[in-house]
């Protein structure tokens, strides 16, 4: 599983064209889109998702009142428990969120915080069919997803607008 990790942190730095750390943290800070990578290896899979914050809760500073706390922890649950519908796999595979956290980084004057989640993906056989998203269904603010998916015999990708396309893993 660890080549599986390796693999799937290859082909998603990779699959972004990222040439400079600057453009690459404009490119990671898009309000309204995120990222998510699927690599398998076999039937196991694992996925990482990222996001801007703001994207999910509405704003990106780090929550200090009970209000804006539970707009936060409201969310990691969410994540975990809707995850599975938010992408949606052929009816072989299951999904588990393992993580699913904001992550805050002080930038001086300003504040630009993602959120991330990862976890496994169990199939009873390779994958196939096509992957769709609903991410909108529970977060409005999704607006565009770029996917990779990479497996033992197929790498593929799209740039999925308002839920609005597939990404076919093959027959």
């Amino acid at each position: 599983m660890k080549q599986l990790t390796l693999i799937l942190a290859l082909s998603l730095s990779a699959a972004y064209g990222q040439k400079e750390e600057k453009k690459r943290s404009a490119e990671a800070h898009e309000h309204g889109s995120g990222k998510l990578g699927i690599a398998f290896e076999g039937v196991a899979g694992k996925f990482e998702w990222e996001i801007p914050l703001e994207s999910l809760i509405g704003f990106e500073y780090e929550p200090t009142t009970p209000a804006d706390k539970k707009k936060l922890a409201d969310a990691k649950e969410l994540v975990k428990a809707k995850f599975a519908e938010m992408v949606l796999l052929p009816g072989m595979c299951a999904l588990r969120v393992e993580f699913a956290d904001a992550k805050f980084v002080d930038h001086g004057d300003h504040q630009h915080n993602d959120f991330h989640a990862n976890g496994a993906i169990t199939c009873t056989q390779a994958p196939r069919g096509d992957l769709k998203f609903a991410f909108q269904k529970f977060f409005p603010g999704i607006h565009k997803t770029k996917v990779q998916f990479l497996s033992d015999t197929a790498q593929t990708g799209a740039e999925i607008l308002d839920d609005r396309g597939v990404v076919s893993l093959g027959n």
